[in-house]
Order: C-alpha cells, then sequence, then structure tokens
C-alpha cells in the first residue's frame, strides 16, 4: 500500500490536532495526574557581571 504525501500530511495533523484537544479537555476536566508547571527566565547576558543570582532565582 502506498499513500501519498499530501494524504499522509493531512492525516499526521489532524491526530496532532485531535492529541491536542484531547489533552486540553483532560486538563480541564482535571484529570491529569502529576501535572507540574514549567518556568523559564529570561535574562540579558550582556549584563552578566558572574554573581550567580540567577542562578540562585532560578533554584
Amino acid at each position: 500500500m502506498t499513500i501519498d504525501r499530501r494524504k499522509f500530511l493531512a492525516g499526521t495533523a489532524l491526530g496532532a490536532v485531535t492529541a491536542v484537544l484531547l489533552n486540553k479537555q483532560e486538563a480541564k476536566a482535571g484529570n491529569v495526574s502529576g501535572y507540574k508547571p514549567r518556568f523559564a527566565m529570561i535574562f540579558d547576558q550582556n549584563k552578566c557581571v558572574g554573581c550567580g543570582a540567577c542562578k540562585e532565582a532560578c533554584s
């Protein structure tokens, strides 16, 4: 069985959208066990003096 690129990409996109929507529904229902938020910190490396305060703030 051969499948052309267009059908493959359409099926992949449909599967990805379905997975995202199902995941959002579970998150709204509170069924996601072990959910832990992830944080990020942005800093200006040009102002770095090597004190390590950013590392402490991240911890």
